[in-house]
């Protein structure tokens, strides 16, 4: 019996055992599958994050790049454009170029016949721009007759290489002519020649470091004394083309007249009341009209013409209403345009009211200007200050007499306020100020303004900036 109980215990901790050993398999099996889980997910989380990077590292390489493109393409074209122009200059050495431009510009006046008198005198070479590109500057000196110059001046623009013409100065040659023998008179003497100065410079580009050297202008020329190229600038082939231009024709500019202007005097006139039924309206044509354009309706608005018509009265096709508001307006036409009128109003006449009589509207004037202050036309003729005040000299135009104005007396409709070295400043009632210069009528007085008179503003300024303050303290 014992026996039995122990085999009964002993099998069901075995039972136990089993049972707590599956618990453990599956719980282990659930742990192991979460940390799977889980470690994927990390994972796939930096594999993601790794490739966003390398979008962003292929993006940014992708724009340098480009960019590396842009600019290689960029100096490409820089280093042709640098290239061709250097074919249209004489060296890129100072002392080869300073050798060439004194030979080909004597060379010059010698063919075109200026004479032996002809001289060069080179300048120094001047900076440019930032590129560094170097000028020489040279001017020519000769004598010689006004179709040699010409023929000079257009063989030198039409050269290979690239030269700029600063300033031609032509001057007519006078000679003394000795008249009679017992005094000694002399009187200008004719001459064809005319002395030619000219002053031009020619650009000399520096060495760069992916063009160390260009090839410089072709100075040969064909076996009839010609250019085998000309410089790249407008030109005419021939000195005879520009004759042409001498004798065309030219029609003097007449500018077309101004559009009409407005039309104005309406009858009925604007805002009136007890206009009647079957009235005529009337206006006064504005200058240069034609024709014009009749606007009539009960809307404000007026959207299309009701007329179109040389004559200065229009009267509507039907009869009016009574005790209705009525809009109309005047378009003028002309050569050279269609004015805008303004828009006019009428209200008709009220059942058992008589009309009143339609008179046209009067234009009022416009209100005469200010007659000039009485010493308007005096100038400032001097200015004194000393211990017991300042004081502005006036004279009169055409008198000697003199005026002395004191600070705080009337001058040119307003108070003297201020005298300084160079005039003296007024102050009228409404609080505007005018400066009033030395040697110059009162009436020529501009503004006082701190852009165009500084010094002055700023010194009456301060000057009430001090009275301010001493009016501030007490007693």
């Amino acid at each position: 019996m014992p026996g039995t109980l122990v085999s009964r215990v002993r099998l069901r901790r075995t039972e136990e055992r089993k049972r707590v050993n599956q618990r453990e398999k599956i719980m282990a099996g659930v742990v192991g599958g979460v940390a799977l889980l889980w470690g994927g997910n990390t994972a796939k989380t930096q594999y993601v994050e790794t490739l966003e990077q390398l979008d962003r590292q292929i993006e940014s390489k992708t724009r340098e790049l480009k960019e590396v493109e842009h600019n290689q393409e960029a100096a490409n074209k820089g280093i042709l454009e640098w290239d061709a122009f250097g074919s249209h200059t004489l060296s890129m050495d100072t002392s080869e170029a300073k050798n060439l431009l004194r030979r080909e510009l004597l060379a010059l006046t010698d063919r075109t016949g200026l004479g032996e008198d002809s001289h060069v005198d080179l300048q120094q070479v001047s900076s440019w721009s930032k590129s560094k590109i170097r000028l020489l500057g040279a001017s020519v000196k000769a004598e010689g007759k006004l179709d040699v110059i010409a023929q000079f001046l257009f063989q030198l623009h039409r050269q290979p290489y690239q030269i700029r013409c600063k300033r031609v100065t032509l001057t007519p040659r006078i000679e003394q002519e000795r008249k009679g023998r017992s005094k000694p008179r002399y009187a200008p003497k004719e001459n064809p020649h005319m002395s030619l100065t000219v002053d031009l410079d020619t650009p000399i580009l520096p060495p760069l470091t992916k063009i160390e050297k260009i090839k410089p202008v072709n100075l040969d020329r064909d076996p009839e004394g010609g250019r085998q190229e000309v410089s790249r600038r407008l030109r005419f082939q021939a000195l005879a083309e520009y004759t042409n231009i001498n004798s065309a024709r030219f029609h003097p500019f007449i500018p077309p007249p101004p559009p009409p202007s407005k039309a104005t005097g309406p009858t009925p006139a604007n805002n009136a009341p007890n206009v009647a039924v079957n009235t005529t309206l009337k206006w006064k044509p504005g200058a240069r009209t034609q024709t014009h354009l009749i606007y009539f309706s009960k809307d404000r608005d007026l959207k299309e013409a009701v007329a179109t018509q040389p004559a200065a009265t229009f009267k509507p096709s039907e009869t009016l209403a009574q005790n209705e508001t009525y809009f109309w307006r005047v378009d003028e036409k002309g050569v050279s345009g269609t004015t805008r009128g303004d828009v006019w109003r009428f209200t008709t006449v009220k059942p058992g009211q008589k009309p009143v009589e339609t008179q046209p509207e009067q234009k009022t004037e416009p209100p005469k200007p200010t007659p000039p202050p009485a010493d308007a036309d005096m100038i400032v003729r001097g200015l004194l200050s000393g211990p017991l005040g300042q004081q502005v000299v006036l004279q009169a135009p055409r008198k000697k007499t003199d005026k002395r104005v004191e600070v705080g007396d009337e001058i040119f409709g307003g108070t003297l306020i201020l005298v300084h070295s160079t005039g003296a400043v007024s102050e009228r009632s409404d609080g505007s100020r005018r400066f009033h210069a030395v040697g110059e009528p009162l009436k020529q007085g501009q503004p006082l303004t701190e852009e165009e008179h500084p010094v002055v503003y700023h010194e009456l300024a301060k000057l009430e900036q001090r009275a301010m303050s001493i009016n501030k303290q007490p007693g």
